[in-house]
């Protein structure tokens, strides 16, 4: 029983990751699995460094099982907190394109008001689908949903409506502009395009640019 009670969570994280990164080494260490391996052995040194960190500090299993708990909750929470993020785009029940945009970093247009504090917002799209802000690319937040303005949200089982996301570059005046976009349309034949349709599209963003960035 002495020695059920040694076994503490960060010990278990470690030798795991440990175990995991020399199996990825084995057989999956080619291109960006070789990435994954060191940062797994990475973390697995750490957490063993840290657990007998403790075990010299804190000497008891019960004490030092409840903080790395407290560590490992705080971490997830945190992880959790910055990748559920979500920004809803509210776009015209009778938009007619079928794509939405945002360019960011156009300076003179309006700041989306995100920090890094902000759980969720609710972003208005014009009726022309392309939104443009002062708002840095990196700054935007992680998750997207899109809702009409009478509240049908796509993607969803109530709705036949879905979409895709992608991006790119636009440049303007010696500027490198980045844009998110997202495809809507229905269920059935959403979201493909062609190169073609994008080179178009691309154009219709840059147009749409060089009216705003020059004013």
């Amino acid at each position: 029983m002495s020695n059920l009670k040694k076994i503490t969570p960060f010990l278990i994280i470690g030798i795991l990751s440990i175990v995991f990164a020399i199996y990825k080494w084995i057989y999956d260490s080619n291109g960006l699995g070789m990435i994954s391996v060191y940062l797994l052995f990475i973390v697995g040194i750490i957490a063993l460094l840290v657990d007998f960190g403790f075990r010299k500090w804190l000497k008891t299993f019960k004490k030092i099982a409840f903080i790395e708990l407290i560590i490992i909750g705080i971490l997830i929470s945190a992880n959790q907190y910055k990748y559920n993020r979500v920004k809803t785009l509210e776009i015209p029940t009778d938009l007619s394109n079928q794509y939405v945009t945002i360019i960011y970093g156009v300076n003179g247009q309006p700041d989306l008001e995100i920090t890094d504090f902000t759980l969720s917002k609710n972003i208005k799209i014009p009726d022309n689908g392309i939104l443009m802000t002062s708002t840095e690319y990196d700054i935007d937040l992680p998750k997207t949903k899109i809702k009409t303005t009478d509240n049908e949200y796509f993607k969803t089982k109530e709705s036949n409506m879905t979409f895709g996301q992608f991006g790119g570059k636009l440049n303007h005046n010696d500027k490198v502009y980045r844009f998110r976009s997202w495809q809507i349309g229905e269920k059935e034949n959403c979201c493909s395009h062609t190169g073609e349709e994008m080179k178009i599209y691309q154009t219709v963003l840059k147009k749409e640019l060089r009216n705003k960035a020059s004013r």
